[in-house]
């Protein structure tokens, strides 16, 4: 009687998942879009009003969305997100509609993000390019791309 070989170990996998820092700055980018606008805002209200505005925002919008997800997250604990709690609280139709004005409103806003970083940079950087222009927002939109592809579970 022969012993069976001990079956392989599983090939090791690549890690997927994002470490403390990165983690905190995609939330806070998805969150905040960052200080863009600022400028404008201290200049049409003054320094007062606009710290008020700033502390009040967080308050009064951003801590309750923040509580509903968290309570939605923990009672329905599902893949998907706004769009499975928006069809399981109304229906497939306004959960596909969800799903598709979210993509679109994101396609959208995401691509801002690459124009924004380059005129941020221009200023640091005014011999910046039109080429090299080009091949950092495409480095950027691809960064993001690879971040996304690669998921983002908590480690």
């Amino acid at each position: 009687m022969t012993a069976d070989p001990a079956p392989a170990p599983p090939p090791p996998r690549a890690r997927s998942g994002l470490r403390l820092g990165p983690l905190v700055a995609v939330m806070y980018f998805n969150v905040s879009g960052g200080p863009f606008g600022l400028e404008g805002l201290v200049g049409a209200v003054g320094p007062g009003v606009a710290v008020l505005l700033l502390l009040a925002t967080p308050l009064l919008y951003s801590v309750p969305e923040a509580l509903l997800v968290g309570e939605l997250a923990s009672m329905l604990p599902v893949e998907g997100g706004y769009y499975r709690w928006v069809r399981r609280a109304f229906n497939r139709f306004w959960g596909y509609w969800n799903g598709w004005l979210s993509w679109v409103y994101s396609l959208i806003d995401m691509a801002i993000y690459p124009v924004l970083f380059l005129q941020y940079l221009r200023f640091f950087a005014p011999g910046l390019g039109r080429f090299d222009a080009w091949l950092l927002a495409l480095a950027l939109i691809w960064g993001a791309t690879w971040l996304n592809l690669r998921g983002t579970r908590v480690v």
